[in-house]
């Protein structure tokens, strides 16, 4: 029963992420044109720069909100609200020396600076909203959570219309992000006053438990912010913002597209962490299994195939500017692998609550990230921050893998993957070989990947998807 309430909240999620994702592109159909690379570029500076203070405000809260309210006779209320309560306070305390430092410590010319201070307001809002995000996850009540964000995606879309439609630029743009962040705060509150209204609270024993349980999480998540975004911050204060704006486009395709594997890894968490706390190791490694094969049915393709169509596609969302963003977009795509199952090691290692012994796998990954950053970026630019992203999600893939194996002793059956890998080469194969429209290739590769899988498994599709799911 709870598996299928999974794949209902799942199958909101990749509904609601698709929209989420569509909207998200022609975001940047809009900017890209009506700002040109160098505008677009100075619009990726700016969220980039404040993506970097708001990560490191998430302090890995909302992870742990999740976990901590699956925890077996939890007070729900209480930890809750000493969660919000803390989100709350570090948002305002950082994101304020944040604006600061831009002002004072960055070569930014003036336009990127008021833009950095007014769109603050709207990454102080996502900060605090983020954290009801382990509530909807624990609850499955993701189809609200969706609603809520698509609403908000719409009034966005509105809002970057209105914008280019009078011809406003750069700064003109920052409160639409504002108006966003507003209407998802408004709407993920709204959707859950029945059920929690939240409340500042400091109780002290609780919020060391926080931390205890937080900090590992919240060093790993700075360590993977470093080999992550530090790349698009070291071009912007040493390159163009032009070319900023090359590589900023290919790594939006990119974020929209890992947002639904993320969700699940997040909507699968309470069920890992629940499991490994009874001692059920069996539906632990169960649950393990059929999400690993689940992300590697669904990535794989999607990574092949975008190989395949990362030209017209890129044409087609931003314009013959940023032709170059295909062949950037097509190593930030074999980059997805890495980001996606390093996810899922990463949820897992929080489900066993063992995230202090790897802290040290992201900090090697994020010494050496920036270090390959500094030394590369200023001869190769946008080049070299798309293969050392590259080379720094597979090897986090890899040794999570292993922590996760050291500390559960269980490795998952590759079966599905291998034939999924396989089944997407024979796509990749086919769809080189034909010249048609990238629209048809889309759904011509599905179909082939889908035959293919389903003769390479020897099963019928109905007992595919009974395995996966059920």
């Amino acid at each position: 029963m709870v598996i299928k309430k999974i794949a209902y909240n799942t199958a909101w999620q990749v509904a609601g992420k698709t929209v989420t994702a569509g909207t998200a592109l022609i975001y940047v159909f809009l900017l890209t044109r009506h700002l040109g690379t160098s505008g677009f570029g100075g619009f990726t500076t700016i969220t980039t720069y404040l993506q970097f203070f708001g990560i490191i405000v998430d302090f890995g809260l909302t992870m742990i909100a999740t976990q901590m309210l699956s925890i077996p006779n939890a007070d729900e209320k209480k930890t809750f609200d000493n969660i919000f309560t803390l989100k709350v306070i570090s948002a305002f305390f950082i994101f304020g020396p944040a604006v600061l430092i831009a002002w004072i410590a960055t070569p930014y010319s003036l336009v990127i600076k008021i833009g950095i201070t007014i769109a603050s307001i709207s990454f102080f809002i996502n900060a605090v909203e983020q954290v009801f995000v382990g509530w909807y996850q624990k609850y499955l009540l993701v189809p609200k959570l969706v609603t809520a964000e698509m609403i908000s995606r719409i009034a966005i879309l509105a809002g970057m219309i209105s914008v280019v439609t009078a011809g406003g630029g750069l700064i003109a743009l920052m409160p639409v992000l504002i108006l966003g962040s507003g209407t998802y705060l408004f709407f993920t509150i709204y959707f859950i006053k029945n059920r929690y209204r939240p409340e500042l609270a400091f109780d002290k024993d609780v919020w060391k438990e926080i931390i205890k349980r937080s900090y590992p999480i919240a060093l790993a998540i700075i360590f993977n912010l470093i080999y992550l975004k530090a790349d698009t911050l070291i071009l912007s204060f040493i390159k163009s913002q032009g070319e900023v704006g090359l590589y900023g486009a290919a790594f939006r395709v990119l974020e929209a597209l890992v947002t639904v594997p993320m969700m699940y890894f997040g909507l699968m968490l309470p069920l890992f962490t629940h499991a490994w706390e009874k001692g059920d190791f069996i539906l632990w490694r169960s649950l393990y299994q059929k999400t690993f094969d689940i992300a590697s049915i669904f990535i794989i393709p999607l990574v092949l195939g975008g190989i395949v169509i990362a030209k017209p596609l890129m044409i087609m969302i931003a314009g013959m500017d940023f032709l170059v963003s295909a062949d950037i977009l097509k190593i930030l795509l074999l980059a997805l692998l890495g980001i996606t199952a390093s996810s899922l090691f990463g949820y897992l290692i929080v489900s066993m609550n063992t995230q202090k012994k790897t802290i040290w796998i992201y900090a090697l990954i994020a010494a050496l990230g920036l270090t390959f950053y500094l030394i590369f970026i200023p001869r190769y630019s946008f080049w070299a921050a798309a293969a050392i992203t590259l080379a720094a999600e597979t090897s986090v893939a890899l040794l999570t893998f292993l922590a996760v194996w050291k500390k559960s002793k269980f490795i998952p059956n590759f079966k599905k993957c291998v034939a999924s890998l396989i089944a997407g080469i024979i796509m990749l194969y086919i769809l080189n070989s034909i010249d048609i429209h990238f629209i048809f290739k889309i759904i011509v590769g599905a179909l082939i990947y889908t035959a293919a899988l389903i003769i390479l498994l020897r099963k019928h599709p109905k007992t595919i998807i009974q395995e996966l799911v059920f």
